[in-house]
């Protein structure tokens, strides 16, 4: 090698340019293996996606080639470098703990993260993280301070200019993958977003998108003119008003709707039922393959989330601090109780938060329950549905908004062959795909039968009830719409019941129109929303209104309520149960707790202190003798439903410590046969 050849190498080598674009590679490559949790899928998809692979490099590289611009070049490297593993490494770990990825809003929400991470983690990993945050920071500082500097004078004009040139370079490299669709400006569905288009891209759009953008024609004048014309809108108000009941079936969807695939009897064949002689037709969703709190948004709400960033959960955004108009809200000054009725845990989207803030009055949730099963796939089956919504009904006397959320269908579906399905299918040539759609498939079934029950039960009910099924979503199998017979891979299906006659009317639907739209069949308009969707949706300005609305309502200075806000937060109260304890019980080496309401998820606690407890059934708690043997007279002991994180849900009244019952096993006669 000449010494020539040996200059233009160490060149290269010592080239800022160079140097961050393999820095930037480097990064890019080890978020996506983090964003994989898996090193062959992180290098397995930098192949297979090589143009993804490179805007996401592009992305680190504008922020790494920032140091042709600063003598302290190795100092934005690290920086760099450590931001961006630091993102990756955040995603790694809070993918562990949910089922969507680290997003911008995750930062803004920080404090309230921080309140609940001793829940989630150990001791040793918090102090760890902290530590290691410390150390980074600290780092960081004494690297600015003592890092090497560039002796070399900086042409700070001529890098501006060759910066500038990446920078369109870059502009135009994005434009190409928007063109060929490699990357998009709208998520589906979060998760496979992150996985399909990269994590630094994904997270660049929740830090560059969120939020609804202010309309350039938002001002009190054109909200109130548009007040002006909701207001025309007589109110309506029938004397007899029905129970209205929305069950939202966890990625319920009719899989004959594919193409190619054939199964061997129907799998929804309640919900078949229903629809020839109710009304039906398809349904819009938000997204598809996940996404339930943004399917459950639209249809409470009425609002259409398209309008908020990227990705965006207005769950864990706006309304984590607002509350806002809801169906539940407008009915409440109807005269009607709300219920929400969930079979998970109650902080699954932070809903424990979320649900006073919408207008709800109690919320069932998983902690709540007793008598549940869990599905093959570790989530709860819906079968414990239909008797908690018999239970809200029969406890209130006003007529009841029940929003069910069900659970039973939830993905990971398994690749490998399933056991005596009920239903099987055929059709496919990708075996894998077969099997997770069988497993899937028969969670259908098993869901359509909870349809069924409740059906059968509000048949009977004496009080006239509504009852709208539909799916949130797809489930998580990598549909694609050519596959479709409808062409969608957006549109689940609804069917309005009722246990009185109603008028079959057949419509397709955006879940954003589905509340309105029960309300006008029952002659109620109460609130704005409801009113605008059942009025406008044929004028050429239905979306450019609602969006302005949404924008005022959440975002602006609520002219639209004479800049108030008539939605103040309910006061959620968990369950309908009451706790009680009866009495306590001491044997020789167990401790019984005798009452009513208990849960598999109820804890103990003397003054304050939770003691170790096992679910017995709903009116017995064991405990250790070992653990409780120190009750004195005065000593007060409770029941609570807690989450995962130990908040408290809702507690019995303090048992005080008069005297404890001793009793003593009997032995048993050993007889001979």
């Amino acid at each position: 090698m000449n010494q020539n050849t040996k200059n233009f190498i160490r060149r290269c080598i010592c080239n800022s340019f160079v140097i961050s674009l393999v820095l930037s590679m480097g990064v890019a490559l080890i978020d996506e293996m983090l964003g994989r949790r898996s090193v062959a899928e992180g290098i397995r998809y930098v192949v297979g996606n090589p143009l993804n692979y490179a805007i996401n490099t592009a992305i680190i590289f504008l922020f790494m080639a920032l140091s042709i611009l600063v003598r302290r070049r190795v100092f934005v490297y690290v920086l760099t470098s450590s931001v961006w593993l630091l993102i990756g490494i955040v995603n790694y770990v809070i993918l562990g703990y949910r089922n969507t990825p680290f997003t911008f809003v995750d930062i803004q929400l920080a404090a309230a993260g921080l309140a609940v991470m001793d829940k989630y983690m150990s001791s040793f990993k918090i102090v760890a993280s902290v530590v290691g945050l410390i150390a980074l920071v600290v780092g960081l500082v004494l690297f600015f301070v003592f890092g090497p500097k560039t002796k070399k004078k900086i042409s700070f004009v001529r890098n501006l200019a060759v910066y500038a040139i990446f920078l369109i370079g870059f502009l135009a490299l994005t434009r190409v993958g928007l063109r060929e669709e490699v990357i998009v400006t709208e998520f589906g569905n979060i998760r496979i977003a992150y996985e399909k288009y990269g994590v630094p891209y994904c997270f660049g759009i929740t830090l560059l998108d969120n939020g609804i953008e202010r309309p350039l024609n938002y001002n009190e004048t054109t909200v109130k003119r548009l007040q002006k014309k909701i207001d025309k809108v007589k109110d309506k108000s029938p004397e007899e008003k029905p129970n209205i009941i929305f069950v939202q079936l966890e990625s319920f969807f009719d899989v004959s709707n594919m193409k190619k695939l054939k199964v061997s009897r129907d799998p929804m064949p309640n919900f078949h039922r229903l629809a020839k002689s109710c009304s039906s037709g398809y349904l819009k969703m938000p997204s598809y393959g996940a996404g339930t709190a943004n399917s459950e948004f639209e249809v409470i709400t009425g609002m259409c989330r398209s309008f908020f960033g990227c990705g965006e959960y207005p769950y864990k955004s706006v309304l984590q601090k607002k509350s806002c108009e809801s169906v539940p809200y407008n009915l409440k000054s109807e005269g009607y109780h709300t219920t929400a009725i969930h079979n998970n845990r109650a902080e699954f989207y932070d809903r424990n938060l979320i649900f006073s803030h919408i207008g709800f009055d109690h919320f069932i949730s998983l902690e709540c329950m007793s008598g549940t099963e869990p599905s093959s796939n570790g989530w709860t089956k819906d079968n414990v549905l239909p008797g908690q919504i018999m239970k809200a009904l029969e406890y209130t006397k006003e007529q009841d908004y029940i929003y069910t959320i069900s659970v039973e269908g939830h993905g990971e579906y398994p690749t490998t062959p399933m056991e005596n399905p009920t239903v099987t299918l055929s059709g496919l040539d990708d075996e894998e795909r077969l099997n997770k759609l069988t497993h899937y498939t028969n969670q259908v079934y098993s869901m359509d039968q909870v349809v069924g029950t409740l059906t059968d039960m509000l048949s009977d009910f004496d009080e006239k009830t509504v009852v709208v099924f539909f799916g949130d979503h797809l489930p998580s199998i990598d549909f694609e719409r050519k596959e479709m017979k409808n062409k969608s891979i957006y549109e689940t299906e609804y069917v309005i019941w009722s246990n009185f006659p109603m008028k079959k009317i057949d419509r397709k639907l955006k879940a954003y129109q589905l509340g309105a739209t029960v309300l006008g069949r029952l002659g109620l308009n109460p609130g704005v929303l409801t009113k605008y969707h059942q009025n406008f949706q044929d004028k050429s300005s239905y979306m450019n209104n609602l969006e302005l609305l949404q924008y005022d309502m959440l975002y602006g200075r609520r002219y639209i309520y004479d800049t108030e806000n008539p939605f103040p937060g309910t006061n959620l109260i968990f369950g309908v149960d009451d706790i009680k304890i009866d009495r306590i019980v001491r044997y020789s080496k167990k401790t019984i707790i005798y009452g009513e309401g208990f849960t598999p998820y109820a804890k103990v606690y003397v003054n304050d202190k939770k003691l170790p407890s096992g679910y017995l059934n709903s009116r017995a708690i064991n405990v250790n003798s070992r653990d409780i043997e120190d009750l004195q007279e005065g000593d007060v002991v409770s029941v609570r439903y807690t989450t995962k994180s130990r908040t408290q849900l809702r507690r019995s009244d303090d048992y005080r410590i008069k005297h404890i019952r001793k009793e003593k096993k009997k032995k048993r006669k050993k007889h001979k046969e």
